[in-house]
């Protein structure tokens, strides 16, 4: 999920337990679950805010853990987030360029980032 800010200026990156780099949020979908039902569940249970609105981007494959990944554009309500410390190490909101710096290079997270900035940019979400 590539989360923004209701003034849709800022990106929320996470860093989690273990790593070094700021990815976006992700969860998994459950049996049973849509995977739009499991982009809200997933973003509450690791900041403790809710979702205002999502927009499906794209999907891609993710070969080091062989799933399928797909890409949300999400607009967080207003509010600190508060850490999962179980799953979550930091949480920090970014500009567009600084979440450009700040993202782990040569992936996924890569790849969603700047495709959503794309959208961001022609003003449809």
């Amino acid at each position: 999920m590539l989360v923004i800010n209701r003034s849709r200026d800022k990106i929320l990156l996470a860093k989690h337990v273990g790593q070094d780099d700021y990815i976006l949020f992700a969860g998994y979908v459950k049996k049973g679950e849509t995977a739009e039902k499991a982009v809200t569940r997933e973003f509450k249970e690791e900041t403790k805010l809710n979702v205002v609105k999502y927009k499906y981007m794209s999907s891609r494959y993710h070969e080091p853990k062989n799933v399928l990944m797909l890409n949300y554009l999400v607009m967080a309500e207003d509010g600190e987030p508060v850490i999962d410390e179980e799953e979550i190490s930091e949480i920090k909101w970014f500009t567009f360029a600084e979440a450009e710096e700040a993202i782990r290079k040569d992936s996924t997270a890569e790849i969603f980032l700047k495709n959503a900035l794309n959208e961001l940019k022609k003003n449809i979400f």
